[in-house]
């Protein structure tokens, strides 16, 4: 019984992938988790047996539905759930437009799992594949709490990568040159979000400056997107206050900067979903509007409107917490919650189904050892060739010893099942991490 779980943006989903794997290796899986390029070498190589991958998206290119082809004749199967989602989009089918193109991918899957009642009715009419579980990613919310901090923090979020790892021009390609053919439809959406990200910027920074200057006694915390370099934020804020802080997002995932807050600022982000689940009054700065914004309504919705810093001022002053009882209630138009249970149990089920009696994984010392050694040739290669960090290293940063113990102790204590922290792991290399009983 193998599970390989694709992971992509490590503070976005490692919780999530981490809960998923924590219930498998209790109910009897060896669990291998890493980036979707070393999994899919590792398989293509016959280096691991046969399993199944749990994907991170369903992209249909003819490049991704090429290896599936291959993985699928050396037995493998495949799961899938959509990390994007698109529960921001105001239609579905613009983002399933976008994202599966021609459902090629879908033909590989058992399962395509769910996030609620929206995607799931759109995407049962395309394929057999689609079942409604809801997603891992907000199992442990509920269970998570506000801590008192003496400190007062206004967080603002940027969920616009306009700076960073990835130019202008990679950025674009990222959603229109990897599809099977051309497609303007996509094309024109990846520049009007280029667009209306630049607005957005220059009117956050506006507001960074106004609260510093009005807010003395809050700190001033901007959380960047991942893909952007921090320290780009400087030179755009370009202004000197004691109270201003740049979040480094590798330090902190986002539920844990949330909890630290007294407000979250944001426009079209998803943290307006996690601000509302965790009980942090969440604010959503409208100070213009766009008819081509695809992804702003949903998640502005969920927050108390402002739209100029007169108005942002009004509720901080008041320590607002305007209905958050009635605004949950808009969050079931697109996820599936559960008393009764959660996702990752839901998810685990399904996998039993799959489960054909592989042969179970156990990494030699063989394997070990070689992913060792090729891990720091790497590294003595990157020192000497002084090498800037590609877009996935800044998006999947090194696995760690300490910081997997942390989270493994702290999903046993939320999750209220202690035997999880008694789950072995091994970090194989810097984006493979394998654990078991």
């Amino acid at each position: 019984m193998n599970l390989y779980i694709e992971l992509e943006i490590y503070n976005r989903e490692i919780e999530a992938k981490m809960l998923l794997a924590l219930e498998a290796v209790k109910r009897g899986y060896s669990v291998l988790i890493a980036h979707r390029s070393e999994i899919q070498k590792l398989a293509l190589q016959n280096k691991i047996p046969p399993g199944i991958i749990h994907m991170k998206d369903a992209n249909s290119n003819e490049y991704q539905v090429n290896i599936l082809k291959k993985l699928k004749k050396k037995k493998f199967f495949f799961t899938a759930q959509d990390e994007e989602s698109g529960i921001l989009n105001k239609r579905y089918d613009s983002f399933a437009k976008i994202r599966f193109s021609n459902f090629r991918s879908f033909n590989f899957l058992s399962y395509f799992f769910c996030w609620g009642n929206r995607d799931y009715n759109y995407l049962k009419r395309k394929t057999k594949n689609a079942i409604l579980t809801g997603s891992p990613r907000f199992d442990l919310f509920k269970l998570k709490k506000p801590k008192k901090n003496k400190k007062k923090k206004i967080l603002i979020i940027s969920s616009f990568n306009v700076t960073g790892v990835r130019n202008f021009a990679d950025r674009i390609f990222a959603t229109t040159g990897l599809r099977d053919k051309y497609n303007e439809f996509a094309e024109k959406f990846a520049y009007n979000m280029e667009s209306i990200h630049a607005l957005k910027v220059y009117h956050f920074v506006k507001l960074i400056r106004y609260l510093s200057k009005n807010f003395k006694n809050y700190e001033i915390s901007l959380r960047p997107h991942p893909n952007d370099n921090f320290q780009d934020w400087t030179k755009l804020i370009n202004f000197k206050s004691k109270n201003i802080k740049i979040e480094n997002v590798k330090d902190l995932t986002l539920d844990k900067s949330i909890l630290k807050s007294k407000f979250v600022i944001q426009n079209g982000c998803t943290s307006a979903i996690e601000s509302l689940l965790l009980n942090i009054p969440c604010i959503s700065y409208v100070p213009q509007k766009w008819k081509e914004d695809e992804l702003s309504e949903f998640p502005n919705s969920l927050g108390i409107k402002a739209k100029n810093h007169s108005e942002v001022a009004k509720i901080i002053k008041k320590e607002s917490t305007e209905k958050l009882l009635i605004k949950k209630k808009l969050l079931k138009k697109r996820f599936f919650f559960e008393k009764s249970s959660y996702a990752y149990e839901r998810q685990i089920n399904i996998f039993d189904k799959i489960n054909k009696n592989f042969k179970k994984f156990d990494p030699s010392i063989y394997f070990k050892q070689k992913n060792l050694l090729k891990n720091t040739l790497k590294e003595i290669k990157y020192i000497f060739l002084e090498r800037k960090k590609s877009p996935i290293e800044h998006k999947f940063p090194k696995f760690e010893k300490m910081k997997i113990r942390t989270i493994i102790n702290e999903i046993s204590h939320l999750s209220k099942k202690n035997y999880y922290s008694n789950t072995k792991f091994e970090i194989i290399s810097d984006r493979i991490l394998f654990l078991r009983k």
